[in-house]
């Protein structure tokens, strides 16, 4: 092979110092990159810290909003069976007032209904019936929904009703047991827990069936 006749100890002296050169250049620009990341790294790391930190506040803030919603859903949720009746103290159209909670130890039969209603209207004879056949037994208390005590107080005259019937003026009562039409009808028992639910129109089957769910 032929030699190179440009290839001198000089130029190889000189090719070797402009190599250390350019390496040196290198270190130092890694030097002065570290150095900005020996300044920039902590920052990252509080800032990292930071966010870090709102994310685990924010996370324990939605977490808590979650549950107030779900209290608050619960606090409105219609009561199922096994569940304690929702108390409330509402007034007969006399003016009397009647607090659900004072017939604990007794056996409720709570209709929601409605002068107005024809089905509430159609179970009333049996309804009639069943209170004469488990009287001292059963208590039967009917909620008005947003009547007048005139106008309760003329049905009850009328229609001879023989159980008390209490009204609902606000509706808030019938919005706690999640009722949104007549009849509807809830079988507490005597520890003030629902043993039966039964919706709409309840005949003397209907009456009797609910019965079965008590204890005794």
């Amino acid at each position: 092979m032929e030699k190179n006749r440009n290839f001198t100890p000089q130029k190889l002296y000189f090719g070797w110092i402009s190599r250390r050169n350019k390496f040196l250049e290198k270190i130092r620009r890694l030097t002065e990159d570290n150095k900005r990341n020996f300044v920039l790294l902590p920052a990252a790391i509080l800032l990292a810290g930071v966010f870090v930190s709102s994310g685990i506040v924010y996370k324990n803030y939605t977490a808590k909003e979650s549950l107030k919603n779900i209290e608050i859903s619960d606090e409105n949720q219609a009561p199922l069976i096994g569940s304690f009746a929702p108390t409330f103290t509402l007034k007969t159209s006399l003016g009397s007032k009647i607090n659900l909670k004072d017939l604990r130890g007794k056996n409720v039969l709570l209709v929601f209904w409605s002068t107005q209603c024809d089905y509430s209207e159609g179970e009333l004879e049996d309804l009639k019936k069943f209170t004469e056949t488990y009287r001292g037994r059963i208590n039967i208390l009917a909620v008005s929904y947003m009547e007048t005590p005139h106008t309760v107080s003329v049905y009850e005259k009328n229609k001879q009703i023989n159980f008390p019937i209490v009204i609902d003026a606000d509706g808030s009562v019938f919005s706690k047991y999640g009722v949104d039409g007549t009849p509807f009808h809830f079988l507490i028992d005597k520890t003030g827990k629902i043993a039966a639910i039964w919706p709409n129109a309840a005949d003397s089957f209907g009456l009797q069936t609910m019965l079965k769910n008590l204890s005794e």
